[in-house]
């Protein structure tokens, strides 16, 4: 591996879940993320974390396709049945299922360029997630170039007119002619 360009990633598991409630289409996002923490963990279980009225559709939404009608219907049909916002009845930061997504967010290596970048418009991955992940990882002394768009969203930084898209190969190019790689830190 010559690097890694991460756009919009997936980065602080544990703040992630925990913008759930305030993100557009939150509870599909939760609900996958419960699902398979509680298929893949025996300590993680959804009973403990998600609200009752709303446990019964959480498990169908990953049977559904993410971008289909009937994920989304999902999602509606969970969000009418909430008396409080929340999706939670515990803080996902807490317990096993905390415990686990800590175990799970991404530590890259000292040896391996990274770059991030981030939308700053992006609905689903927060762009405070992203920079106090940066951030985590810069107070680590863990090279790397962080750039965000402000005006992207998740993934509109890749879209054919971006941009971003010119810097992102002229990166990607400099990996593979072993040119040394800046960090932003």
């Amino acid at each position: 591996v010559r690097g890694v360009a991460a756009i919009s990633p997936v980065s602080d598991l544990t703040a992630l879940v925990s913008t759930m409630d305030s993100v557009t289409g939150g509870m599909v996002f939760a609900a996958f993320v419960l699902n398979a923490y509680e298929d893949h963990y025996d300590d993680v279980r959804m009973t403990d974390y998600l609200r009752p009225g709303i446990i019964s559709a959480a498990r169908e939404v990953p049977s559904r396709c993410l971008d289909g009608p009937g994920s989304w219907r999902s999602a509606l049909v969970v969000a009418t049945r909430l008396i409080d916002p929340s999706l939670f009845r515990t803080d996902p930061r807490t317990g096993a299922l905390g415990d686990r997504l800590r175990e799970n967010t991404p530590k890259p290596s000292p040896e391996i360029p990274l770059l991030i970048v981030a939308g700053g418009e992006d609905p689903l991955i927060k762009i405070s997630v992203q920079n106090g992940y940066v951030a985590a990882l810069c107070a680590a002394d863990t090279p790397l170039a962080y750039r965000t768009i402000p005006e992207a969203d998740h993934i509109s930084m890749l879209y054919g007119n971006s941009e971003f898209l010119p810097s992102l190969l002229a990166w990607t190019g400099n990996r593979f002619t072993r040119v040394p790689a800046k960090t932003t830190c």
